[in-house]
């Protein structure tokens, strides 16, 4: 009884990770860095030349603080 038992557990855990077929993979996180922006095409290409990412101005500033130019790129 315990071995058929034992048995039918191992076919069931084979069953479900045969189910799955999701491989595990490492994902890398987003990082962002910001720093003050001149225009979009510098800061597009300062960020891709620095670390390979997108970058954007601010599309709306706020009062007293400058244009900043956000980079995001994996970490």
């Amino acid at each position: 009884m315990a071995k058929s038992s034992i048995l039918c557990f191992l076919f069931f855990l084979l069953f479900i990770v045969s189910l799955g077929g999701h491989k595990m993979v490492a994902e890398a996180k987003n990082c962002l860095m910001t720093w003050d922006c001149s225009t979009v095409e510098r800061c597009w290409d300062d960020c891709k030349s620095r670390y390979g990412g997108k970058g954007l101005c601010d599309l709306i500033p706020t009062p007293f603080v400058p244009k900043q130019c956000l980079c995001s790129y994996k970490c």
